[in-house]
């Protein structure tokens, strides 16, 4: 592709990047002595944010992939954005976006848009540090049923995720805020930016599922980013039923987004749920 559709540079956004791993980076190696409060918070954390983007941004306010009451869409909202990756309204509409137009030239993370190593870089990283450009005729937008939630996380946004610092200091001190602050926001980002990256280079493809037509979609299922994602590597299925609150649909394939959303379903916290097979 060599020409990825683009719109205008962001250097605050690429300042709060470098800034973010600068931190993260010098932490690893001034931090000497990690207390066990320290590591729970941050264990903690990472599942909560990491939860919150895989079931609440992606399966519920991305795809619809099942229905659930007010106070839970507020619980999935204030759980994903503790793991800073943008407000919902962003982070969806970039992602409905990647669906529409998969490793194309609208596609706002290919890893296809250069010759690769440059790809991978760009796919990985380097398209957030330029506002996400839209063809004329796609206009994605919130659900109405989900916009006062949307609306609300906007406005709450920056404060939920300096709450995500603000509470591991409180509980373990200055290595809790290194740890479970900083250093678990830029794993967590890392792992989320290797689905748009690792997941579309390397992997199997979920080949002959419906007699899918791929045409330039080159999603594939990763194990090693599944594990670290809570079922997000399993890419190449999502782009199978975008719709399916799925995304490991065999028994055996690691998806604790999927279980989570069983156990909800059986306190009925959820309901229609939209499984592989009928997504």
């Amino acid at each position: 592709m060599d020409n990825p559709a683009k719109g205008r540079f962001r250097p605050g956004i690429g300042l709060v990047i470098v800034l973010l791993h600068a931190i993260a980076i010098t932490a690893v190696f001034i931090i000497q002595d990690v207390s066990g409060m320290a590591l729970v918070v941050a264990g903690i954390l990472y599942a909560i944010s990491s939860l919150g983007i895989t079931v609440g941004y992606h399966r519920y306010f991305t795809h619809g992939a099942f229905q659930c009451g007010e106070g839970v869409k507020y619980v999935l909202a204030f759980a994903g954005a503790l793991a800073a990756e943008g407000p919902l309204d962003k982070w969806c509409s970039d992602h409905r976006q990647h669906h529409r137009f998969t490793d194309g030239e609208y596609d706002p993370h290919s890893p296809y848009a250069y010759r690769q190593p440059l790809g991978f870089l760009w796919a990985h990283v380097g398209w957030l540090f330029w506002e996400t450009a839209r063809p004329d005729s796609y206009h994605p937008s919130t659900p109405a049923q989900d916009e006062a939630v949307v609306a609300w996380q906007a406005r709450w946004y920056w404060y939920i995720v300096v709450l995500g610092f603000l509470i591991p200091a409180l509980l373990a001190g200055w290595t809790g805020l290194l740890l479970a602050g900083f250093i678990r926001i830029v794993a967590h980002l890392h792992v989320t930016w290797m689905v748009n990256s690792v997941c579309h280079m390397w992997g199997a493809r979920p080949m002959g599922l419906d007699g899918v037509v791929w045409k330039n979609d080159k999603s594939r299922n990763n194990l090693l980013v599944a594990m670290l994602s809570m079922g997000e590597g399993w890419h190449g299925n999502h782009h199978v039923k975008p719709n399916s609150a799925e995304l490991g649909y065999r028994w055996y394939q690691w998806d604790p987004g999927k279980w989570l959303i069983n156990v909800m379903e059986l306190v009925r916290l959820v309901l229609d749920v939209r499984r592989f097979s009928r997504a």
